[in-house]
């Protein structure tokens, strides 16, 4: 969206956007990879920590465990309700949180590569396989978000993000931003407007929305609505964001194209190929390549 057109929170959050962006660059010249991994860290999360409602806990170093004993891997934050569930260990900077507090795990990448989407992925399966206490009906898993500075092709990262989630999509992240470019999620391809969901769930699209600067609103709102669940504030919330939500800008494959990636070896090959080297082209140009690699018509 054009910054002439942008509504004030719009343009408020394309200044935060466009200060971490210069964070994150001008720490590039620290040579310590773990001082400057802490440092972008701190800087997204501060930033967080001091837009996000207060109902619930943003905190760094906190460990996951479930009444099995069983550990999540390491997230770099954890946003878990302290309202009515107490810690399990506190010592320095480090908490052990249950499971059953937990709203979401945030992992931080500075860019969003192969190997990055990976192991959000693993994290995220890992997490969703951990045992929840039921009372009366078993509490739903946490919710897995990642936030990337950068991202070296948003087209190919998201056919990775797509191919994953359709093979596993109970055990999949529920949300990915990448500062000043995208979102990628899931949604019901077949109610319109696209809306996205809050819990992936099998017999869902995996949804880009080229959201420009206006990603980290967006990331932001949808934080916002896990921890507002049933109040309605998340809704308040869309009508400060101009026409943004009126007509996002969304892309999903179609389901012939995923199945086939998913049921044949080569052809999922072939269209990764085809995404390959096209990060600065509309991500329609390569989904074409990729169908007739892959023989598929209209």
């Amino acid at each position: 969206m054009k910054a002439a057109t942008a509504s004030k929170t719009q343009q408020w959050f394309y200044s935060l956007s466009q200060g971490l962006l210069a964070s994150f660059r001008g720490s590039a010249a620290i040579e310590h990879r773990v001082t400057k991994g802490e440092s972008r860290e701190g800087q997204i999360l501060d930033v967080l920590q001091g837009l996000l409602p207060t109902r619930l806990v943003l905190k760094s170093k906190v460990a996951i465990i479930d009444s099995a004993d069983t550990e999540s891997p390491s997230f770099d934050a954890v946003l878990f309700d302290r309202s009515f569930s107490p810690l399990l260990f506190v010592q320095n900077r480090t908490s052990v949180a249950m499971i059953e507090s937990v709203v979401a795990a945030i992992e931080i990448k500075s860019n969003l590569g192969t190997g990055d989407l990976e192991d959000v992925f693993a994290k995220a399966r890992k997490l969703t396989q951990m045992k929840r206490v039921a009372m009366g009906v078993a509490p739903p898993a946490p919710r897995v978000t990642a936030f990337a500075y950068e991202c070296p092709n948003l087209n190919l990262s998201f056919y990775d993000f797509s191919v994953k989630f359709k093979a596993a999509p109970l055990e999949s992240p529920n949300l990915i931003c990448v500062l000043g470019k995208g979102l990628f999620t899931t949604a019901d391809s077949e109610v319109r407007p696209l809306s996205p969901v809050d819990v992936p769930e099998a017999g869902q699209s995996p949804i880009l929305f080229g959201t420009g600067m206006d990603s980290l609103f967006l990331y932001l709102y949808f934080l916002s609505r896990w921890m507002a669940a049933r109040t309605g504030m998340a809704d308040i919330l869309r009508k400060y964001g101009g026409t943004l939500f009126a007509n996002p800008e969304a892309f999903y494959f179609d389901q012939d194209f995923l199945t086939t990636v998913l049921s044949d070896n080569r052809a999922r090959d072939l269209a990764r190929t085809a995404f390959e080297g096209s990060g600065a082209s509309d991500i329609r140009l390569p989904y074409q390549k990729a169908r007739t690699a892959m023989g598929l018509t209209e």
